[in-house]
């Protein structure tokens, strides 16, 4: 976690900035559809994290992207569904 407690990253936001002066090889970002210091989605900052030089690992639950959340048919023909209840 960069800068403590007190730091914005301590509250679950990515601080890209302090990231960036850093200058890490390498970074994993957690939970990729998080938001960074500004509000933005951390996904939206990976573009710049790359171009400085830095490799990125991310993780992300797919099923809470709704882009990635529509339907499909699979070869069985039943449509799975998608959201956070029974």
């Amino acid at each position: 976690m960069l800068g403590g407690a007190a730091a914005p990253a301590a509250h679950d936001r990515l601080d890209v900035e302090a990231l960036l002066r850093r200058n890490p090889e390498v970074v994993v970002i957690d939970e990729l559809n998080g938001l960074d210091t500004e509000g933005r989605l951390r996904a939206e900052s990976l573009q710049r994290l790359v171009e400085a030089g830095i490799t990125v690992l991310v993780r992300c639950t797919c099923w809470t992207w709704p882009a990635f959340a529509k339907p499909t048919r699979p070869s069985s023909g039943t449509v799975p569904r998608f959201g956070t209840g029974g």
